[in-house]
C-alpha cells in the first residue's frame, strides 16, 4: 500500500511539474511572434519611407529635367510679330497680347533636340528634330509689327549714322532704339552697333565699354547715362544653321560656356554677315545669357548701313512650371 500511495503521488508531481512547463513555452512562443510582427512592420514602415524619399527626390528630378529643356525665349518673334491666323479669319491682334511670349517643353531631354558639340567640334552637317514655329521658312512667323523687323524673323539694327534704324539692342525685349531715346532708360541696353573709320570697320560695345573707352561713346554722351550694362560679348564657332537648331537652354548654354574670348566689345575691320555671338551679363539687377546671329550687313559707314539680326535668350524658370519667368531677367 505505501508503494502504491508513493507511485501516485510521483505521478501527481510530475504532472504538476509538466503544466507549468507547457505554459511557458506558449508565452515564449507568442512574445517570439510578437517580435516577428513588430520587425516586420518595422520593416514595411523603413522601405515605406525609403520610396517616399525615392519619390521626393523623382519629382525633384523632374522638376529639375523640366527646367534644363525650357525652350530659349526668342523676343523678336514672340513679341513683336502678329500670329498667323488659318486662311479663313483675318489677321489677330499683337502677339503682345495673345501669344505668351515664352514657350515651354514639358518632355523630357530624350524628346528635346540634341545639344550642340563641345568646342572645335561643329559640324555643319549636325541635325536636329526641331518643330519651333521660328526655325521654318520665311513667312512662318506671322506679320511684323513694324518695318524694324522683317518677315523671315530678323530685326534690322543699324549703326549710328543709319537714318532709319536704331543702333541700341535690348536683347530681352528684341528692340532696337536710337541713342536719345535710350538714355531715357540705359538700363535695359545690352549692346550697341558702331560703324567706325568712315565704314571701315565695325563694332558692337557694350555700353560701359563705349563710355569709357569710344571715341563715338563719348560723343553720343553714352558716359552721361545713369546706368550702363556691363555686357560681354564673344564670337562663336557656330553657323546660322547650327544657330537655328538651338532650342533648349541647354544648349544654349553649352556654347555660351565653350566659348572664349569674352570682351566688352566686338571689334572687326570686316563685315559682320553670318557671324553668330555668344554674350552674357551678370549684375545685381540684370542678368541674361544669349546668342545674337547676325544675317546679312547691309552698306558700311553711310547713313544706310544696318545688320539683321536675330536673338535667342536663356529661358528663366524660377518656380519650374515648364515656362520662363520674365521676372527673372530683371530684378
Amino acid at each position: 500500500m505505501i508503494a502504491f500511495l508513493s507511485c501516485i503521488a510521483c505521478s501527481l508531481t510530475a504532472q504538476t511539474q509538466t503544466t507549468p512547463k507547457k505554459g511557458g513555452q506558449k508565452v515564449t512562443d507568442g512574445s517570439k511572434k510578437i517580435n516577428d510582427k513588430t520587425r516586420e512592420y518595422s520593416e514595411t514602415s523603413l522601405e515605406a519611407s525609403e520610396n517616399i524619399k525615392q519619390s521626393a527626390d523623382n519629382l525633384k528630378a523632374v522638376a529639375n529635367n523640366i527646367k534644363g529643356v525650357v525652350m530659349i525665349f526668342e523676343p523678336i518673334t514672340r513679341l513683336h510679330f502678329f500670329k498667323k491666323k488659318n486662311k479663313s479669319q483675318s489677321s489677330g491682334p499683337s502677339s503682345n497680347q495673345t501669344a505668351k511670349s515664352f514657350e515651354g517643353n514639358n518632355n523630357n531631354e530624350e524628346n528635346a533636340p540634341p545639344p550642340p558639340p563641345g568646342e572645335n567640334q561643329y559640324e555643319e552637317g549636325s541635325t536636329g528634330n526641331n518643330q519651333n514655329e521660328n526655325t521654318g521658312t520665311a513667312g512662318n512667323y506671322g506679320s511684323p509689327e513694324n518695318s524694324n523687323y522683317n518677315a523671315d524673323g530678323t530685326m534690322n539694327c543699324g549703326h549710328q549714322h543709319n537714318a532709319l534704324y536704331g543702333n541700341c539692342i535690348n536683347l530681352l525685349q528684341g528692340q532696337v532704339i536710337g541713342m536719345g531715346e535710350a538714355a531715357d532708360n540705359p538700363g535695359n541696353i545690352d549692346l550697341i552697333f558702331f560703324s567706325q573709320y568712315d565704314g571701315s570697320s565695325f563694332s558692337l560695345y557694350s555700353p560701359y565699354e563705349a563710355a569709357n573707352g569710344l571715341n563715338e561713346g563719348n560723343w553720343a554722351g553714352i558716359g552721361k547715362w545713369r546706368d550702363r550694362n556691363e555686357t560681354e560679348i564673344a564670337q562663336t564657332k557656330l553657323t546660322i544653321g547650327q544657330f537655328e537648331k538651338i532650342q533648349t537652354n541647354s544648349q544654349l548654354m553649352n556654347v555660351v560656356r565653350n566659348t572664349t574670348g569674352f570682351s566688352g566689345y566686338f571689334f572687326t575691320p570686316n563685315k559682320m554677315d553670318g557671324r553668330v555671338f555668344a554674350v552674357k551679363l551678370m549684375q545685381d539687377n540684370r542678368e541674361v545669357n544669349a546668342l545674337l546671329a547676325v544675317y546679312t550687313q547691309y552698306g558700311g559707314g553711310g547713313t544706310n548701313g544696318y545688320l539683321k539680326i536675330k536673338i535667342k535668350v536663356q529661358g528663366f524658370d524660377q518656380n519650374q512650371d515648364g515656362y520662363a519667368d520674365p521676372a527673372a531677367y530683371n530684378r
